[in-house]
């Protein structure tokens, strides 16, 4: 299917399959749009398979074909739709992208938090300064030992995030509701392992 036929196709996950709607909405991000509205934005990124969410917003951010409120809308949602988003875009391009949107609590322009806040994350080591943080200890602790996050991570790292490393807040963005995700430019944070107790 190419991407006409698709954005007046209703929106279906079966779109997501579609391998030469893939490429074509690849090939227009990164060759051909101009300006986009944020109507006819989001209903590309609708029929963008997850994976390719992080590389079309990075071209169309990259291109000016997004505003940076459009790019706040769906960057929190793109990240947070990721298994592994450094592995889908270097993690400079999602500091620079994150840094374009200034700080968003689920999608929306939002005042960052105002105190420092004791966030933990579980890892293997070298991915310990990594982007994606939790509030929640009982939660790093279920991505450490891979309950329902297979294969774990083994280790528990934490660190006290000041309010200028916070660049997102993901809660209602992630598909498990108990869940909280703190988006951290984490190339300044102090990072210790947890020691159990």
């Amino acid at each position: 299917m190419i991407l006409p036929q698709a954005l007046a196709t209703p929106r279906s996950p079966t779109l997501w399959s579609d391998k030469q709607l893939q490429t074509d909405i690849s090939r227009y991000i990164t060759r051909q749009a101009g300006a986009l509205s944020p109507d006819v934005f989001a209903s590309i990124l609708d029929r963008t398979h997850p994976s390719r969410l992080p590389a079309v917003l990075w071209h169309a951010s990259k291109r000016h074909c997004i505003t940076g409120q459009t790019l706040a809308q769906h960057l929190g949602m793109a990240f947070a739709h990721c298994a592994r988003p450094a592995e889908l875009l270097p993690q400079q391009h999602w500091l620079t992208l994150f840094k374009r949107a200034g700080f968003t609590q689920d999608g929306q322009v939002a005042k960052p938090p105002a105190t420092p806040a004791r966030l933990w994350r579980a890892a293997h080591p070298q991915h310990a300064r990594r982007m994606s943080w939790t509030p929640s200890l009982d939660t790093a602790h279920g991505y450490a030992a891979g309950d329902g996050h297979a294969p774990g991570a083994g280790r528990i790292y934490t660190t006290l995030a000041e309010p200028h490393h916070v660049l997102a807040i993901n809660d209602r963005n992630l598909a498990n509701p108990i869940e909280v995700e703190w988006v951290l430019d984490p190339r300044h944070l102090h990072i210790t392992e947890e020691t159990p107790a």
